[in-house]
C-alpha cells in the first residue's frame, strides 16, 4: 500500500518499517547451546540467497525495461540485507550475553549509535546504520512474543482502542511537523522518543487487528510468503503508478486517487500470487522454500 498510489502515505509511513522488524522479533527463536553455524546457514538460505537471486533477476529485467524514474529498479530488496544483518547481530548478542542486563545494555548502545548516525545523515556500508536502529524493534518484538501468543480477544480489543488513540495523536503531530515518510528511520530527528511512541502505537494497532482476523486464509497465505511479495511487487507497481497517475479517474479528486490505489493494489497482489506459486514450483531452493545446505 505504501508503494502504490494510496493518498496520505504518512498514515502508514510513521510505523510500517519498525513494524516489519517488530514482527521479525515475534517470530525470532533462540535456544541456548544451539549450533551457531546451522543458524547462520538457515538465515543464508532463507534471506541472503533469495536476495542474490532476485537482485540478479532484477538486473536482467532492468536491461530490457525502460526505467520509470530515478528510484532503484527493485529498491525494496534493501530490506533483506538489513533484516539479515539485524537477525545475525541480535543472535550473536543473545548468544554471548550471559544475562538480560548485559543484553539490554548492548542493544541500547547499538540503538543510540544508530540514531547518532541517522541524526548526522551518516550512511554506513551495507546499511549498517539501519541495522543498529532496527535491532531495538526486533528486541521489543521478541520480548512481546509470549504475551502476544497468550493474548485473548478481549485484551486485543482493549489494545486496539488504546493504540488507535495514541496513533491518532502521533499521526496528527507527524503531519503538523511536515513528516512525509519514515523509510530509513530518519523521520523524527526532532524527537526520537516521539518516534518510538508513534511507531509502537501503529505496531500495536496492526498486531491487535491481526489477532482479531488471524483466521483469514488469504492473509495467512500472504504472510507465509511475504518474502516473495517483497521481492516482486515493486517493478510492477512502479509502472502501474505511472500509468494510473495519467488517467482521468486518478486526477478526479480524493475518491479517484483512493479507487486508483485500490486497483493498483489488487493487480499487484494478484501478480504476487502468481509469482509465489511459480517460484515455489520452479526455483524453491533459490527463493527460500527449500533448504540447500544439508544438515548433519
Amino acid at each position: 500500500m505504501g508503494h502504490s498510489l494510496f493518498p496520505l502515505h504518512i498514515a502508514i509511513d510513521i510505523f510500517h518499517m519498525p513494524l516489519f522488524f517488530f514482527i521479525s522479533g515475534i517470530t525470532f527463536h533462540f535456544k541456548s547451546g544451539e549450533d551457531v553455524g546451522k543458524v547462520f546457514l538457515k538465515k543464508i538460505e532463507r534471506i541472503l540467497i533469495p536476495l542474490f537471486f532476485f537482485t540478479f533477476l532484477s538486473g536482467i529485467f532492468q536491461i530490457f525495461l525502460k526505467p520509470v524514474d530515478t528510484t532503484p529498479f527493485n529498491g525494496p530488496l534493501w530490506f533483506l540485507n538489513v533484516i539479515f544483518g539485524v537477525l545475525i547481530l541480535y543472535y550473536l548478542i543473545c548468544y554471548f550475553s550471559r544475562n538480560e542486563i548485559l543484553k539490554n545494555a548492548l542493544i541500547l548502545f547499538c540503538t543510540l549509535i544508530g540514531f547518532a548516525f541517522a541524526y548526522y545523515n551518516v550512511k554506513l556500508f551495507l546499511d549498517f546504520d539501519l541495522i543498529l536502529v532496527s535491532m531495538s524493534f526486533l528486541h521489543l518484538g521478541f520480548l512481546f512474543k509470549e504475551e502476544y501468543k497468550k493474548m485473548q480477544l478481549k485484551k486485543a480489543l482493549i489494545l486496539l482502542v488504546m493504540s488507535i488513540f495514541v496513533y491518532s495523536i502521533g499521526l496528527y503531530f507527524s503531519i503538523e511537523n511536515g513528516a512525509n515518510g519514515a523509510y530509513l528511520f530518519r523521520l523524527y530527528k526532532y524527537s526520537f522518543l516521539f518516534f518510538y511512541i508513534t511507531s509502537l502505537s501503529g505496531i500495536l494497532l496492526i498486531l491487535s487487528i491481526a489477532k482479531l482476523f488471524n483466521k483469514l486464509p488469504i492473509l495467512n497465505y500472504l504472510g507465509k510468503n511475504s518474502l516473495i511479495v517483497l521481492c516482486v511487487h515493486f517493478p510492477l507497481i512502479q509502472r502501474l503508478n505511472v500509468f494510473v497517475s495519467e488517467t482521468e479517474i486518478y486526477n478526479s479528486g480524493l475518491s479517484g486517487k483512493l479507487l486508483s490505489g485500490i486497483g493498483v493494489y489488487i493487480i499487484t497482489i494478484l501478480f504476487s500470487f502468481l509469482c509465489i506459486e511459480f517460484f515455489k514450483r520452479y526455483t524453491p531452493k533459490l527463493t527460500g522454500f527449500q533448504t540447500i545446505f544439508k544438515s548433519n
